[in-house]
């Protein structure tokens, strides 16, 4: 959502899967957000980050490769070669039962990919 000085809306666009996070204006003018097509276990989020022009019209779409499918959709990074950092969860089953947890943890890494 774009607003005026005064509050009142100047553009918004719908989403299309759960909710959209963090709504930002790129180096370049353009204009971004995380929509996120899944939230589940209190932590675990995958999306994928939509790029706009200043009427909101999409004009790209980035997510993690290479098998990676939970895109974290909170920090997204336009660099100015055109390319962009984004990161994934990586959950694996874990036995912590060594530590004094469960024997059947979910522990998630993180990659960080360049596209």
């Amino acid at each position: 959502m774009i607003l005026n000085n005064d509050g009142s809306v100047l553009k918004y666009k719908k989403v299309n899967d759960l909710f959209g996070l963090g709504f930002t204006v790129l180096p370049n003018g353009e204009l971004s957000y995380a929509d996120v097509t899944l939230a589940q276990a209190g932590w675990l989020a995958a999306g994928r980050f939509i790029v706009m022009d200043t009427s909101l019209a999409p004009v790209d779409t980035f997510q993690c490769g290479n098998g990676y499918i939970y895109t974290f959709p909170a920090e997204f990074r336009l660099l100015p070669n055109g390319h962009v950092l984004l990161y994934a969860l990586d959950p694996e089953p874990v036995d912590m039962s060594q530590y004094g947890g469960s024997p059947n943890a979910t522990v998630a890494g993180a990659v960080i990919q360049e596209l």
